[in-house]
């Protein structure tokens, strides 16, 4: 069964994933960047990669950054593993106005939270 890494601090989207998916794929969970970078170093066969835009951080406002920017802390993550990985990353954050930044990082594509299953169906099986 494929593996893919599951990058969402949230429980309830990673529930709805994996029973959208009906047992189709190998789930890794990741619920804080670091643990992501872990699963990812110790499974080198992932299959794809699923990721918010928020994470790590509390969701303040900070005045340096653009608006459509706030909350958006896994940049450096998404990044990172575009470097490493050439299997499809997707964007899945809660806030449309994310999707751009997140492709801009080095997503492959992008889903809302209830769409990445059957995204995941159609790139992989």
């Amino acid at each position: 069964m494929k593996k893919v890494l599951l990058i969402d601090d949230k429980w309830y989207f990673r529930a709805v994933w994996m029973w959208r998916a009906r047992n189709k794929f190998t789930f890794l969970h990741a619920n804080t960047t670091d643990k992501a970078r872990e699963l990812f170093r110790d499974h080198p066969d992932i299959a794809a990669i699923i990721v918010d835009a928020h994470m790590d951080k509390g969701f303040g406002i900070k005045r340096k950054i653009p608006v459509r920017e706030w909350g958006f802390d896994t940049h450096n993550l998404i990044m990172d593993l575009r470097l490493q990985f050439k299997g499809p990353i997707i964007a899945s954050p809660c806030q449309p106005w994310h999707f751009k930044p997140m492709m801009n990082a080095g997503c492959t594509h992008y889903a809302w939270k209830w769409r990445v299953a059957r995204l995941l169906k159609k790139l992989l099986l």
